[in-house]
């Protein structure tokens, strides 16, 4: 049935947590985890979500219930979440749906743009033989890597000054308007808006910048500047 509808390839299983910064925390710990997207909040789905890769083709979507448990992933959250559904990858949305329909499936959640795709259209379905699943439009999914648009230019950081300066510009750009006017002072014990789910997308953006991969080890210790500028001068050249 995926032939025949013209899926490409698995885009990503997705997990469900009522406890969304100590599920994304887990996973982020586990050797070879990054963070290829988010953490965000889905609108159009009423999630928040966090990609997590491992190095080969697995990616994991988790999705967390928002404050007021409002989503639609609140029956399966709620009776104690883990895996939810598949995700496959197709050229052509449309007829991907009109060929599921002729092959038993009922259409669940129609086709529509989704937030934590850069906008592309998402659909959910449900056949007798594979239970839920949903279907992406191709361009820019997460798998395989040929299908990801370059990265920027990670920011030079060839020499001490230059790697203080770009990690204060990636602190700055995580906590706005919030840090002290000494960067020795930025710590997570001082700053209140630095909770777990601002770590890691400090994590995230300084991995993008400087374009390294820090060690999932390290992470539950780098909760300073100091610490991270420590970090990173310790890593090794490319």
């Amino acid at each position: 049935m995926f032939a025949e509808i013209g899926a490409l390839w698995v885009d990503h299983v997705a997990v469900t947590t009522d406890r969304f910064e100590d599920t994304s925390r887990h996973y982020l710990a586990m050797p070879n985890a990054r963070v290829l997207r988010g953490p965000g909040w889905n609108a159009a789905q009423k999630v928040h979500f966090l990609f997590v890769g491992f190095g080969g083709d697995l990616c994991i979507e988790i999705l967390g219930l928002p404050e007021d448990g409002d989503s639609p992933i609140a029956a399966h959250a709620a009776s104690g979440g883990g895996a939810y559904h598949l995700c496959h990858a197709v050229a052509d949305l449309d007829a991907a749906l009109a060929i599921a329909g002729r092959s038993g499936c009922r259409v669940v959640a129609a086709a529509k743009h989704d937030d934590a795709y850069d906008g592309r259209r998402v659909a959910f379905l449900m056949h007798p033989a594979h239970g839920l699943f949903e279907l992406v439009e191709a361009y820019g999914s997460l798998w395989p890597q040929s299908q990801i648009a370059p990265a920027p230019a990670p920011a030079a950081a060839s020499s001490d000054t230059d790697m203080a300066r770009t990690l204060q510009e990636a602190f700055a750009s995580i906590f706005p308007g919030a840090l002290p006017n000494d960067p020795a002072q930025w710590r997570a014990t001082e700053m209140k808006h630095w909770d777990s789910l601002q770590h890691m997308r400090l994590i995230m953006e300084i991995e993008r910048r400087f374009d390294v991969t820090l060690p999932s080890q390290m992470l539950g210790e780098l909760k300073s500047y100091d610490a991270f500028l420590s970090a990173l001068g310790g890593l090794p050249d490319g």
